[in-house]
């Protein structure tokens, strides 16, 4: 199968795919008139994630990427238009507003049941065919795989989640897309990542200029406000019996001592997307886990997006040390992998 210009795929020989779904911006003309705004439509990118694993390809795994805009067709999404959290404010298939509410279409001229069905045609059912095709060949010579999904999302987004996001938002699908081994071991490895490479997280650079205020997002936690003002439950809360929010804290515990607090949760507000739900199955021998990171990790965040502020530059000092978790939990899944 010849991949599309807006697919690429990087094939490697180890048990391990890192799939990014969400790190497109390119939004084809056929359909940039419809958008109020292309810097809107592009907000919610997954913005550096390419950058950031960048090193996932020497470590043999095989990486697919979309360049496609996910507010054109957002792949990591039910192709039925089925909500992945009922009862909880999402985006579509084909998105119509941002994560903050915005519309995303002049009016008349958001995509009717047609115009999704092409898109699905045109860039869903590529992508996913290109993941299957993946899945079977490297099950050819591995008794089991992992299938990792790599995501970021602003640390502050009240429309969809309280609070500020843990810095690690692992997904399983409540356990169900993966072995409660991978699950744990790669909870080790941000713990113990985080003790040998905390988190740094220095004023944006309007505040260094000695402009404006530092935003929320980039104070430290243990400072002041933590991820969860009102306690560890409701939408940030994992699902299960316990609600209970795991955290582990790096360094110092404030800004002057060097290190940040660092968060994770296991099955909180993002359990895993339909990738993870729909092609998760141990039994099979195929393990898929997500990990959406807080951005905050590795760029400023802005309070206010807008044009001029958004997106901010990648910042590979400040990324540094989240790398080097992400290197650890990568050999994780390739450890994981190749165990009997």
């Amino acid at each position: 199968m010849s991949d599309p210009s807006w697919l690429a795929l990087a094939r490697g020989s180890a048990p391990l795919i890192v799939s990014m779904p969400h790190t497109g911006n390119e939004i084809p003309d056929e359909f940039a008139l419809r958008f109020i705004s292309t810097w809107l439509a592009r907000k919610d990118t997954d913005w550096w994630i390419e950058r950031l694993y960048d090193f996932a390809g020497d470590r043999g795994a095989t990486v697919l990427r979309t360049t496609i805009s996910r507010s054109v067709i957002d792949v990591n999404r039910d192709p039925a238009g089925r909500s992945l959290y009922p009862g909880q404010a999402t985006t579509e298939l084909c998105p119509t507003t941002s994560f903050d509410g915005e519309k995303l279409y002049h009016d008349g001229l958001e995509p009717d049941e047609q115009a999704i069905a092409r898109r699905r045609e045109q860039f869903f059912e590529p992508y996913h065919a290109t993941l299957k095709a993946e899945i079977a060949r490297l099950r050819e010579t591995h008794p089991k795989i992992v299938l990792f999904e790599a995501h970021s999302i602003r640390s502050n987004i009240p429309r969809l989640f309280e609070g500020e996001l843990p810095n690690f938002n692992l997904g399983t699908n409540s356990g169900a897309s993966c072995a409660a081994g991978l699950t744990e071991a790669i909870e080790r490895a941000c713990d113990d990542g985080a003790q040998t490479s905390p988190l740094h997280f220095p004023p944006p650079r309007a505040e260094r200029a000695g402009e404006v205020p530092a935003p929320r997002s980039a104070r430290s936690a243990a400072g002041g406000s933590t991820p969860r003002a009102e306690g560890e439950s409701n939408a940030l809360a994992p699902s299960g019996p316990s609600g209970h929010l795991p955290r582990t804290s790096c360094g110092g515990g404030n800004e002057s001592g060097g290190g940040m607090e660092l968060t994770r949760v296991t099955n909180g507000r993002f359990g895993g997307g339909y990738t993870t739900r729909h092609y998760g199955d141990p039994a099979r021998g195929v393990h898929a886990v997500q990990l959406e990171l807080a951005m905050r990790g590795y760029m400023d965040e802005p309070q206010s997006p807008s044009p001029d502020n958004w997106p901010s530059p990648y910042d590979p000092a400040r990324a540094a040390p989240l790398r080097e978790i992400l290197q650890r939990i990568l050999e994780t899944c390739l450890t994981f992998a190749s165990q009997p």
